[in-house]
């Protein structure tokens, strides 16, 4: 028996209290059934009958499959008020999520696009008329009229509530009262046949039956084209996210309040600072963006030239003085000079004023569990980019700081009686294009990651290219190129590096100017010509089939990545071979976290994946006998997660860091289990 089930909550912050109070499942002979519970209005707590859950738990454990469109978050949801599979829930689940994703991944899965996508239906109505009553009922209940003459003020959704603090902004807060007609409805006692009865339990009894067809639909196309081996791959991740999730990530409130002073004090005396050195025009900076005043001061009194860059659908011709613009000019001005001083310091104050951020966010997303300990529930989207990286919310961890002067990592950490082993893919995507294009010069930079004189750093590899006149006097000497030229040549080639990383091309410049050198990164691509080959492959694949395909995985094969266009069709060079790589290296990392998971559940009863970001895994695990002596483990982790290499054929490399006390901080392993 095949079917689908929603749910309805009233918010996302499942581990905030909201909760589910509708649920709605169809069968393949397009049956709906529904269940729809009372909302308490001063609580926002559904008041659920026992003999609902159990009648929703015999459904689930007589289904064959079950599926879903965000299934862990379904699931997540139903375990908020007592349901519970009872026989591995996870071989039953099927998601349109995963399946839409492997199919289209540039393009939106939320339910009613692909159901237009694929099905030809046009589910739209049913939402905007449930938007319609929400936003009429919240008027009404919000109304001083109301609440003087009914002397009761209802708990709706907005800003600030601590049940959902996910909310940031006004636009689409009232979609956290999908609840409230009804409840409006019953307390006015309206006519059976009033809209506000069953406006809600016809828009998801509309998704649970389109969900079902649309997996039928995206299955029967998986299988045409040979995917559906990937699918299955793929669809092992949904039990391992949703326990990470369920588990949370741990942070001590007495470091939150330790660095947050430290990082407010920084940013009022950088600030200062700032005011001071633009000699009046400044009477404050201007919290997360720009102001009139910062602009006269780079551009007129100090004369910076503006940093131009293609900007999609850019509504100003007015000069930047973004993230970008500030690390351009920060290396390409004299340090000492009072322009340099000034965006120096510019940048110091965005930065500890970002952190702050994330900080309190850490803090209202927070729930406490013991002592100085708090824990976050991250919620984790392995669908969430186009190109395989996972997407974060409420709070995000794939951006928690790890810069030397504002690192947020030494907020996060294990709690008494546990410890935290880090393992992290060593150059990943510089790895993956080096083997696939045979670039010897590359190839041999990571295989021999101790010999001089590169000592398998790509910086200096690209230094030695840029600055050979300097990289060999360094050697005819006996001196370190990156000692010596740690503030300026060295420094200038990493902030190259970087930019190029990151997206940059050749014709815009921006990569030069970090480098200090016109021409450098043509200069570095001439270099490595068999990369660049590779890159050319990559940009005619994309062009003549819309997608790039990451290396064939030996068992599934390749993930195919759709090529994002701009207004007029065009792709941008340096997007295909990026998305390659990029989609490549999280395939390795999701196979990976596959196999770790499996591992821990068989061998460390109570360790787990407490976090992945990026290129790491944070393993949150019970302390042994002594301090550190789940090394032979984290071997065994290290070398499950090197398998991932020989999945694609390039050999792969992961280094581990341990973590007793917190995240920002390492301590060797062996000294600990000797001590």
């Amino acid at each position: 028996m095949l079917i689908s089930l929603d749910t309805e909550t009233g918010g996302v912050d499942l581990y905030h209290l909201s909760r589910p109070f509708l649920v709605t499942i169809c069968n393949e002979a397009n049956d709906l059934s529904y269940w729809e519970w009372d909302v308490n209005p001063l609580t926002r707590l559904p008041i659920v009958p026992k003999g609902d859950l159990l009648e929703i738990t015999d459904r689930l454990e007589q289904a064959d499959e079950v599926v879903f469109q965000n299934a862990k978050y379904d699931i997540t949801a139903l375990v908020a008020v007592g349901i519970k599979w009872k026989h591995r829930w996870w071989r039953k689940v099927q998601d349109t999520l995963y399946s839409g994703h492997i199919l289209a991944s540039a393009e939106p899965h939320d339910l009613t696009t692909m159901a237009l996508r694929y099905l030809g239906l046009n589910i739209q109505p049913y939402e905007e008329k449930l938007a319609e009553a929400v936003k009429e009922c919240r008027r009404l209940v919000m109304s001083k009229a109301f609440k003087v003459q009914h002397k009761q003020e209802w708990l709706v959704a907005r800003k600030g509530l601590p049940q959902l603090p996910s909310i940031e902004g006004e636009e689409h807060v009232w979609s956290n009262d999908y609840w409230l007609p009804r409840a409006v409805a019953k307390f006015l006692k309206l006519p059976a046949n009033h809209q506000y009865w069953n406006v809600c339990s016809n828009y998801a009894n509309v998704d649970s039956g389109v969900t079902l067809p649309l997996w039928l639909r995206h299955k029967e196309l998986l299988e045409q084209r040979g995917y559906w081996k990937l699918y299955l791959e793929r669809r092992k991740l949904i039990k391992i996210i949703y326990e990470m999730e369920s588990r949370g990530v741990t942070y001590s409130s007495q470091r939150w309040e330790e660095l947050v002073t430290r990082l407010t004090k920084e940013e009022l005396e950088s600030e200062k600072t700032c005011i001071a050195l633009s000699g009046g025009s400044l009477k404050e900076l201007p919290r997360g963006g720009t102001s009139n005043a910062l602009r006269h001061v780079v551009f007129n009194k100090f004369k910076l030239t503006p940093v131009v860059r293609k900007k999609k659908k850019s509504k100003t011709n007015t000069p930047s003085v973004d993230k970008v613009a500030l690390e351009v000019w920060s290396n390409t001005l004299d340090p000492k000079s009072a322009a340099g001083m000034f965006i120096k310091t510019l940048r110091v104050n965005r930065g500890r004023n970002t952190a702050i951020n994330y900080a309190n966010s850490y803090k209202r997303f927070g729930i406490p569990v013991r002592g100085q300990w708090v824990k976050l529930h991250p919620s984790l989207n392995a669908t969430g980019s186009y190109a395989l990286r996972f997407s974060s919310s409420n709070p995000n961890e794939q951006n928690i700081s790890k810069l030397s002067d504002s690192n947020l990592r030494y907020l996060f950490g294990p709690m008494t009686g546990r410890e935290w082993w880090s393992l992290d893919y060593s150059n990943l995507e510089l790895t993956i294009p080096a083997y696939e294009a045979s670039e010897m010069t590359m190839v041999q930079l990571f295989e021999r990651p101790h010999d001089p004189p590169y000592f398998g750093s790509q910086h200096l590899l690209v230094s030695h290219i840029l600055y050979p006149k300097e990289f060999e006097e360094c050697l005819r000497k006996g001196e370190s190129f990156k000692d010596k030229y740690k503030a300026s040549l060295y420094q200038w080639t990493k902030n190259g590096d970087f930019a190029v990383t990151y997206g940059a091309m050749a014709e815009s410049g921006t990569a030069d100017l970090a480098y200090h050198m016109p021409g450098a990164q043509k200069r570095i691509e001439a270099r490595f010509t068999e990369i660049s080959k590779l890159n050319q492959k990559q940009i005619a694949f994309a062009y003549k089939h819309g997608y790039v395909l990451t290396m064939p995985d030996k068992e599934v094969g390749p993930y195919p990545i759709q090529s994002k266009r701009d207004d007029y069709g065009s792709i941008r060079p340096t997007t295909p071979l990026n998305n390659h790589v990029q989609g490549t290296a999280m395939w390795c990392m999701c196979r990976a976290m596959v196999r770790v998971a499996e591992y821990l559940e068989a061998n460390v009863p109570g360790g787990f994946i407490t976090m992945q970001v990026h290129d790491e895994l944070v393993l949150d695990l019970p302390c042994g006998p002594k301090r550190g002596s789940n090394l032979a483990h984290i071997m065994e982790v290290k070398r499950l997660m090197e398998l991932s290499g020989d999945d694609i054929g390039i050999p792969l490399r992961v280094d581990y860091s341990f973590h007793p006390n917190n995240w920002a901080k390492s301590e060797d392993p062996e000294e600990a289990v000797a001590a």
